[in-house]
């Protein structure tokens, strides 16, 4: 203890010194966390890209009783008649089931061509959404009733789309952990 400055104390660091200190504690604390999180992901892999592939499947089913097109006259509103709307096709039903029984049926088996089938699956329904209902959305003119219109995104469009990505992603995960998997039992 001196007189000036009173009691004794630890040696100042720079602030800079301090504010690195910190910054590495909370950047090894994501690091820890990020770990964690990783760990727990490659544990419950095969279970994640099954539930995507189930979502993504009932994704398309749905996305088949919404409506994909909205047909608006310039001002934004619903064009009146019986043709204002466009609901989704019968064939995502077909696809949503396909895909879906396909990726339980290759958890079941434990083998990847079935989760490469329901991938295939999420590729031709989205084939479907971008070559017969982008070109439908995006459209304008006259109408049946001439009315100046133009063709808006229904709810069903953006959930056709989701679903068919989410089919076609979770369906190669889930072929490539089968396949891995599988190697790794031989």
């Amino acid at each position: 203890m001196t007189a000036q400055n009173g009691p004794e104390s630890a040696p100042e660091r720079p602030r800079g010194q301090a504010a690195g200190a910190g910054l590495e504690r909370v950047l090894e604390a994501f690091a820890s966390g990020r770990r964690a999180v990783w760990a727990w992901v490659r544990g419950h892999g095969l279970t994640l890209a099954t539930v995507g592939a189930i979502v993504g499947a009932a994704l398309l089913v749905l996305s088949s009783f919404l409506d994909v097109v909205r047909f608006v006259d310039l001002s934004g509103e619903l064009i009146p008649g019986a043709a204002a709307t466009r609901q989704g096709t019968g064939a995502m039903v077909v696809i949503g089931l396909a895909s879906g029984t396909a990726a339980l049926f290759a958890r079941w088996a434990e083998h990847s061509l079935p989760a490469f089938a329901c991938a295939v699956l999420g590729g031709i329904a989205l084939a479907i959404v971008l070559i017969g209902d982008l070109p439908d959305v995006t459209s304008s003119g006259v109408t049946s009733g001439k009315l100046l219109g133009e063709a808006d995104p229904g709810p069903g469009f953006w959930v056709e789309l989701c679903g068919a990505l989410l089919v076609i992603g979770s369906g190669l995960v889930l072929a490539r952990l089968l396949a891995i998997a599988r190697r790794q039992d031989r």
